[in-house]
């Protein structure tokens, strides 16, 4: 009696999140996020359960490893 369907459409190229694993203490990283130049370079300083620590331009920070990408 009745017909249910989802899709699902993706515009571009699709985007491998990163995981804490990813990632050493030294590393140089970018962060892909609109509100943040692509050409800034972060330092990794502290990898938490969550979260790494990011030393850059903008001071200390705490991000997201789904949103770092190795330079």
């Amino acid at each position: 009696n009745g017909l249910s369907a989802k899709m699902k459409a993706e515009k571009g190229e699709q985007i491998i999140r990163a995981t804490k694993n990813d990632f050493q203490i030294g590393d140089i990283v970018g962060i892909n996020h609109k509100k943040v130049n692509k050409n800034d370079e972060f330092e990794v300083i502290k990898i938490n359960a969550k979260n790494v620590k990011l030393r850059g331009v903008y001071g200390l920070m705490s991000v997201s490893p789904g949103l770092l990408v190795k330079k």
